[in-house]
């Protein structure tokens, strides 16, 4: 196969065929069952660290309690973007050999949420939409901050068929809630 070919079966979707996958994509990152999710921050110098974290998605907005301890939280404080990977854990066959999990990159802007009130309004939505509330209510000795990210760019794959890319950019979004 030509070089030309194979970028062309790579090539992102048209916004018109995109949107039609744009609901399955939110669900798909919103289904903690379906996926396994990594949070990406920025150290001072600007190399990026990756971990695992839990992560819950509300409309676009993408939220992640953390505490004043963890270096993610300074991460956000002096660099404030970062971005998520949610990982499907299933595989889906392409026309290439090797299966691909579908995969949603989001990349935003990071704000630190350290009001009490918002965090606990977090919780309630949380709950409201999942069951899970604050698991540490009740617990004087945990004082929990909430990274929230604004999307400005994401680009999800495995959900077109093939390997053709699903992304939105910055503006998309709002028209999408």
């Amino acid at each position: 196969m030509r070089g030309a070919d194979v970028y062309e079966r790579e090539r992102e979707l048209p916004a018109a065929a995109a949107a039609g996958h744009v609901e399955d994509i939110r669900r798909f990152i919103s289904d903690a069952s379906a996926r396994c999710v990594y949070l990406v921050t920025f150290r001072r110098d600007g190399r990026p660290v990756s971990r695992p974290v839990a992560a819950f998605v509300d409309g676009w907005r993408i939220h992640t309690i953390t505490q004043a301890v963890h270096v993610k939280t300074s991460h956000v404080r002096h660099h404030p973007t970062a971005g998520y990977l949610f990982v499907g854990l299933e595989p889906y066959r392409t026309t290439s050999p090797a299966p691909h999990l579908q995969n949603v990159w989001v990349e935003g802007h990071a704000e630190l949420v350290e009001d009490r009130a918002a965090i606990d309004a977090f919780y309630e939505r949380r709950r409201q939409a999942t069951g899970r509330g604050d698991p540490h209510a009740g617990d004087t000795g945990w004082r929990p901050l909430l990274i929230s990210v604004t999307p400005r760019y994401l680009r999800a794959e495995g959900f077109a068929g093939g390997l053709h890319p699903v992304v939105l950019r910055e503006g998309e979004f709002g028209a999408l809630r």
